[in-house]
């Protein structure tokens, strides 16, 4: 089966997410998109579809080019990947359509993971990421809610590279911020990991949806679940064109 490379568009112009952006295309054979500025990158949105679109939020005109893709109904990008140093806004692209977010500074390792795992998805039509069946005792700690004061016991039932389903005593408030504790099986790696609770029932279980994690934790969390994935996210060798240069 032939496979074609990745239509890539990038908005960056920071130098080391730039180094590790293209370290982690070059790890996958796959040429490293040039950055463009918001104008041309919106430009650029009109008159192409896009598999994949990397913002960096902390760049100018961010989020306007992440406004303007969730605008365009037959061209806009299929995935979007965000970073920046910024937690607040990493939280407010989530409600911009986005699929991938990396806190900064990110290792080359986990940017090309993620590549790999937005690959598999277009490949696959999927857009659900894994979601690993567990039973990991966690400490709950809300940092807005009254009623739930210090530490809570949770129970994490599964987890994905994006979040959790964990099960509490009682019923939790949708929109409440988290902050879980726990152990990953196997693993020395304390996590601690902060998430927004995005459903809820009456019986305590309820679904997370990771805010942020400190880069070393998020990488040992999708290395953890990258072990235990059924599916293959191996990308095919895609050769570059002859008149490609090297970047350094």
């Amino acid at each position: 089966m032939q496979y074609q490379p990745l239509s890539n568009l990038m908005l960056c112009d920071d130098a080391e997410s730039i180094g590790a952006l293209q370290a982690a295309f070059a790890e996958l054979r796959i040429v490293a998109p040039a950055g463009l500025s918001g104008a041309d990158a919106i430009e650029a949105m009109k008159n192409q579809q896009f598999d994949l679109l990397l913002v960096d939020l902390d760049g100018t005109c961010a989020m306007d080019v992440l406004a303007f893709q969730t605008s365009v109904a037959e061209n806009q990008p299929r995935l979007v990947v965000v970073f920046s140093q910024d937690t607040m806004a990493l939280t407010s692209a989530r409600k911009l359509r986005v699929h991938f977010v990396l806190r900064k500074p990110f290792t080359s390792y986990l940017m090309a993971r993620t590549l790999k795992a937005a690959y598999h998805l277009l490949l696959k039509g999927r857009r659900i990421p894994h979601r690993q069946s567990v039973h990991i005792t966690a400490d709950a700690t809300f940092a807005d809610d009254p009623d739930m004061s210090g530490p809570q016991g949770a129970m994490i039932l599964d987890i994905s590279y994006s979040g959790l389903c964990m099960q509490m005593k009682e019923a939790v408030r949708v929109d409440a911020v988290i902050t879980l504790d726990f152990r990953l099986p196997g693993s020395d790696i304390r996590m601690h990991l902060a998430g927004q609770i995005r459903w809820s029932d009456a019986f305590g279980k309820a679904g997370v949806e990771f805010l942020s994690a400190p880069p070393l934790e998020q990488e040992a969390l999708h290395r953890w679940l990258d072990a235990r994935c059924p599916w293959d996210v191996e990308i095919p060798p895609v050769a570059p064109p002859a008149h490609a240069s090297s970047a350094h």
